[in-house]
């Protein structure tokens, strides 16, 4: 034991095996939708409903953010990354810029709801506040970080 601050057993207790597996089993569902062509598939027709790159970029991100509302921002990442990566190929923008503010979009907004980052849930569960308080004392930090993501960054993620 290193430090004798951390017993081998209380180090075997805050590994969280189930939602280890719940990780696992949502990379392994991404990684066969991507083997069967299904992702492809799903992007190709969702490339198609957009007249410009711009626009598709806006609405990846976009989306980055609304899930992350909705879930943890890693499980939005671990979602919306491989469909962006795939639609790089299907789209002319650049998918570095793009994957850049999808991460942006994901960690601003996440921060915004209880449940968009696990130390959220942390301070969410300890404070003892609603979700609305929760979200208000959340919003002026959410503003004061927007400027993070200038329009000429977003502009750059799309090509025309």
């Amino acid at each position: 034991m290193i430090g004798r601050k951390v017993s081998p057993a209380a180090a075997q207790r805050a590994i969280d095996v189930d939602l280890l597996l719940v990780l696992f089993a949502l990379l392994t569902a991404v990684e066969i939708l991507r083997q069967s062509g299904y992702l492809d598939l799903i992007v190709a027709v969702t490339v198609s409903r957009f007249t410009t790159t711009r626009a598709f970029a806006l609405a990846l991100i976009a989306l980055s953010g609304v899930l992350a509302s909705l879930v943890t921002n890693d499980v939005t990442l671990f979602i919306v990354i491989p469909f962006t990566v795939v639609a790089s190929r299907f789209s002319d923008f650049d998918v570095e810029d793009a994957v850049v503010l999808e991460i942006v979009a994901t960690n601003l907004v996440g921060c915004l709801t209880p449940l968009g980052n696990p130390q959220n849930l942390f301070v969410f569960h300890r404070s003892g506040w609603s979700a609305a308080h929760f979200m208000r004392v959340m919003l002026p930090f959410v503003i004061w970080s927007i400027p993070v993501c200038s329009p000429r960054c977003f502009f750059s993620a799309a090509r025309g």
